[in-house]
């Protein structure tokens, strides 16, 4: 499959007869479905490893979406937990229980722990009415060849989509296999496209799945506990605890690097009043965060400072991102543990989701902070807590 990808990143938008036929009855199977349950195989990424196989037993509901996701791996005793009640994330990894806000908008990307992926892809793949019939209206699938999940007959097809994110294009490709006789999804597979790069995804396969099923009690309500997760043998040992920066903390003297990988102290680099914002560069909001600050008054007189700290990322991408970027106003570093699962930086920051910004006064304390990037407008009411954003 993977050798037809780039001759599908260029197919012309034809829903041709057999792409038709097998999105409509995939949408006719799960027209009247609002609750799904199935286990969910993946192989579950590992930094500087090979995946490990798992498997995710996944209850999931439309309207608002929620899931509940209990993920183990088959061959080391390791579990980890992570439900969404349609308002907030809450998680147990690491044996240690943990929440965020469920931030669903494009305005933010959000970052939790993995047994979140197979909770969202099961509901992309059986409850996003919204987005099948998108693919049936404007023409969006294309029909690859028959193949086969775990033995079951399967049409393969694929479907895409692109917007724009500033000055950059995305285009996601989704890989459906949909199971010839009941018209189910049986895997689902999502890749993108950016720059002539693909980058491929996960490939999760779905099984014994039931559709409907009354549950005795709402899995959505369930708040995971300490003792619900485990660390993965050897793995290294998690960050200390760390109190949260917010408003009214001074910055923490943590280190950072330049982009040419020397020693940075936080604290000489973002002197009040400045803007103290994460990034990273697969963050479409991020990137509109970024232009936006470059266009604003205060940033190009220079009555604010921009500190943008690439994380969550690998420091090639970050260092590319931030080269191709640079801006007089703007002064990109990197986390030093970028590249890691645990950061001090990420973590005395309290970070969860990205874009999150920090506004530093002139006193050197945190005097707002938010997360995600909605507008221009709203990036300037943020900053008008310097008391002056023009």
């Amino acid at each position: 499959m993977l050798c037809t990808l780039l001759t599908c990143a260029a197919f012309g938008g034809v829903l041709d007869d057999q792409a038709d036929q097998v999105m409509r009855h995939m949408d006719q199977a799960l027209e009247k479905v609002e609750r799904v349950e199935c286990q969910v195989s993946f192989g579950i990424p590992q930094k500087d490893a090979d995946s490990i196989p798992g498997t995710a037993s996944v209850q999931v509901a439309a309207s608002p979406p929620r899931y509940s996701s209990r993920l183990q791996a088959r061959d080391v005793p390791w579990r980890t937990v992570a439900v969404q009640d349609g308002g907030h994330i809450y998680g147990s990894a690491d044996g240690r229980a943990s929440s965020s806000p469920d931030y669903g908008s494009k305005a933010i990307q959000v970052l939790y722990n993995v047994a979140s992926l197979p909770g969202d892809f099961a509901y992309y793949a059986f409850l996003d009415r919204e987005e099948r019939k998108r693919v049936i209206d404007e023409h969006a699938a294309m029909y690859l060849q028959p193949d086969e999940v775990e033995g079951v007959p399967c049409d393969l097809i694929v479907t895409k989509r692109s917007w724009a994110v500033g000055k950059e294009t995305i285009m996601l490709l989704t890989f459906l296999w949909v199971d010839k006789s009941t018209g189910l999804p049986a895997a689902y597979q999502t890749d993108s496209l950016m720059r002539g790069q693909q980058r491929p995804g996960i490939r999760y396969e779905f099984s014994d799945v039931k559709l409907n099923p009354t549950w005795a009690s709402d899995p959505f309500a369930y708040r995971p506990v300490d003792g619900d997760s485990t660390a993965l043998p050897e793995e290294k040992p998690t960050v200390e605890a760390h109190t949260a920066i917010g408003v009214g903390s001074a910055l923490p003297d943590l280190g950072l690097q330049s982009l040419d990988l020397s020693a940075l102290r936080l604290r000489d680099t973002a002197k009040g009043p400045v803007l103290v914002t994460f990034f990273a560069s697969w963050c479409g909001p991020c990137r509109e965060e970024l232009e936006a600050l470059e266009s604003l008054d205060i940033v190009k007189s220079k009555k604010l400072s921009v500190v943008a700290i690439g994380t969550f990322d690998s420091k090639k991408n970050l260092r590319k991102f931030a080269e191709e970027r640079a801006q007089d106003g703007i002064r990109f570093c990197l986390d030093p543990d970028c590249e890691e699962k645990a950061s001090p930086l990420a973590a005395a920051f309290g970070l969860s989701a990205i874009p999150h910004a920090f506004l530093v006064g002139r006193e050197g304390k945190v005097i707002a902070e938010w997360v995600g990037f909605d507008s221009v407008d709203g990036l300037k009411k943020q900053l008008a807590a310097l008391g002056d954003t023009d």
